[in-house]
């Protein structure tokens, strides 16, 4: 599920990609390093996919979202606090046209 405190960026996306409809993006789901390797990963795509999801469900169309789980593969930073762990989860964006 989405959180509340994500629907302002996701808004600012759309904005984002209506404004430059030759774009077309990478939605890469992120997660921290609790639990298993296979679970983090299926957890990050199920992330990922949501907000794929929303973001064609408000008009952009799929043929322009590309999206992907990394799991635990990518860390942002080090999983060595809560605090960094909860940053690890994460959606991050790449143009890639």
């Amino acid at each position: 599920d989405l959180q509340d405190k994500s629907l302002g960026e996701l808004t600012r996306v759309i904005r984002f990609l209506n404004e430059n409809s030759n774009i077309r993006i990478k939605i890469g789901g992120h997660t921290d390093d609790q639990g298993s390797a296979s679970y983090n990963k299926q957890l990050s795509l199920l992330r990922a996919r949501a907000v794929n999801d929303y973001l064609v469900a408000n008009g952009i169309p799929s043929k322009r979202i590309e999206y992907a789980g990394f799991g635990q593969e990518m860390p942002a930073f080090p999983n060595d606090s809560e605090a960094n762990r909860s940053r690890n989860r994460r959606i991050e964006f790449e143009i890639i046209d």
